[in-house]
């Protein structure tokens, strides 16, 4: 009995104290316009620390701002890396608690007052995006202490999703429990207007989960294979090859990864090509209505949920890249949208167990304070109406904050080049083309390349080692501070 009254009063005070309002929606064209503003704007100066969501935004921002040293950008991309370890550490601790506590993490979590936590497939993507920049600065090594990150992080994820799973089955039977007028629902087919297209579609069905991510797995291999780890390199290849398996650039680096670190390799150059593209959908809030049939007959009230919105037209269907007047071969490796989808897909049970606990609750808690006011002498219930009461139970929205300068799509293509030469890459999106001068001056190269709608900007390696020293000391100050 105290169990089930801590749990009632904690979910009433969650759901009267979460009244918060979403952010600002642009339009397609609004949000190019703002990737090419805040890329050209942006400075170390005005960092948004304390709110990592646009800390990751401006991360990315600095890194695509050519003016701008590339130290700034990771080091922001450290600051939210900090957290993460946080959260890593603390991951072990949450996954022990018992039913009510961790039922109110994951309910604050969820809703837009508690503290942002990346989601799954983000916390992927900053080692991804650490590891280019490391790389982009000549510094390998780095790039190597980044990437091992990954695969221990897609632990603590798997762990914490176990963990959900299971409170979200309890969170059913503790609901069924609570008489003929609990009806939560886990199922996003019962809420009739819900947009389900995408969920449906073969992509999402046959992608395994939304935080392991192809791209950043053989980004990984990469990394090790220019440190020469064969023993590493490998597996991340594999593990991009399992969740990408049509892809032939995964497949042939792995077949060819003994002849790519032998000797016959010292006059070759291995250039990989990253092309992020677009920007990525975006979450928004919407309400829908919910009934639940009561003694009194039906109460309706409504929930919010998250869907997707999707900002297509900042997104080239139509890349081509030459190097001297060679097409190259370009493989798409990741589809930021489908992650997206499935990562909404999975955590829907979550979301709809959060949202209609506390419409059970918001309905209980009107009706036992209308059976209140009729005992009262108050005039309580003149003064607050049903509308006054309607817009307080009903002023939970979960939270749709994200990474939301992420691209849409990640393109790759790895050549083998000659060392010691220049070549000119053209590349056509769109209308537009540009040119890239590229210099191969060692044995492993690489470039990234970001096209928002008719705006292109790119990071070829840098081939100074001062320049790549002041970065690592740097980048190993930002992490001891």
């Amino acid at each position: 009995m105290f169990k089930t009254a801590r749990y009632l009063c904690l979910a009433l005070f969650v759901l009267l104290f979460s009244c918060v309002t979403t952010g600002k929606r642009y339009s397609s064209d609004q949000l190019a316009s703002k990737f090419y503003n805040s890329v050209e704007n942006i400075n170390n100066k005005t960092l948004d620390k304390n709110n990592l969501n646009n800390l990751l935004d401006q991360a990315t921002y600095l890194k695509f701002n050519s003016k701008v040293n590339l130290k700034e950008s990771s080091n922001a991309f450290l600051l939210v890396d900090r957290s993460i370890s946080d959260w890593e550490k603390n991951s072990f601790e949450v996954v022990k608690k018992n039913f009510a506590d961790f039922t109110e993490y994951l309910f604050v979590t969820l809703g837009n007052k508690g503290k942002y936590e990346p989601k799954p497939h983000e916390i992927t993507f900053l080692s991804f995006n650490l590891a280019i920049n490391h790389a982009l600065m000549g510094r390998y090594d780095l790039a190597a202490v980044e990437v091992r990150k990954i695969a221990r992080r897609e632990e603590a994820i798997e762990r914490l999703n176990k963990k959900i799973y299971e409170t979200v089955q309890k969170q059913e039977k503790f609901n069924a429990n609570l008489g003929n007028e609990a009806r939560a629902v886990y199922k996003i087919e019962e809420i009739g207007d819900y947009p389900l297209e995408e969920f449906n579609s073969e992509k999402v069905r046959n992608m395994k989960n939304s935080y392991q991510n192809s791209s950043a797995n053989y980004l990984s291999g990469f990394i090790f294979e220019t440190q020469g780890d064969i023993s590493l390199a490998a597996p991340a290849y594999k593990k991009a090859i399992e969740l990408n398996p049509n892809n032939n650039l995964y497949k042939n680096s792995l077949k060819n990864l003994d002849k790519k670190i032998g000797p016959t390799s010292n006059n070759k150059t291995e250039v990989l090509i990253i092309i992020e593209n677009g920007i990525s959908p975006e979450l928004s809030s919407k309400r829908f209505p919910f009934g639940v049939p009561t003694a009194t007959g039906l109460r309706r009230t409504t929930i919010f949920l998250p869907i997707i919105q999707d900002n297509l037209s900042t997104f080239n269907d139509d890349i081509t890249i030459f190097a001297n007047e060679s097409k190259i071969n370009l493989e798409t490796t990741t589809e930021v949208d489908v992650i997206l989808t499935k990562y909404l897909k999975d955590s829907m049970p979550k979301y709809l167990s959060a949202a209609t606990t506390r419409a059970l609750i918001q309905i209980a808690s009107k009706q036992a304070f209308a059976r209140a006011l009729k005992k009262s002498d108050s005039g309580f219930g003149q003064v607050l109406g049903p509308a006054l009461m309607e817009k307080i139970m009903s002023s939970y929205e979960p939270t749709v904050r994200a990474w939301g300068s992420l691209p849409r799509t990640i393109q790759m293509a790895r050549l083998t080049l000659d060392k010691g030469k220049e070549y000119t890459l053209k590349i056509n999106f769109g209308s537009k083309s540009d040119i890239i001068k590229v210099n191969t001056f060692k044995n492993y190269q690489l470039i990234n390349i970001r096209i928002v709608g008719d705006e292109k900007y790119y990071r070829i390696e840098n081939n100074n080692i001062n320049e790549a020293n002041n970065y690592f000391e740097s980048v190993i100050k930002s992490v001891k501070n």
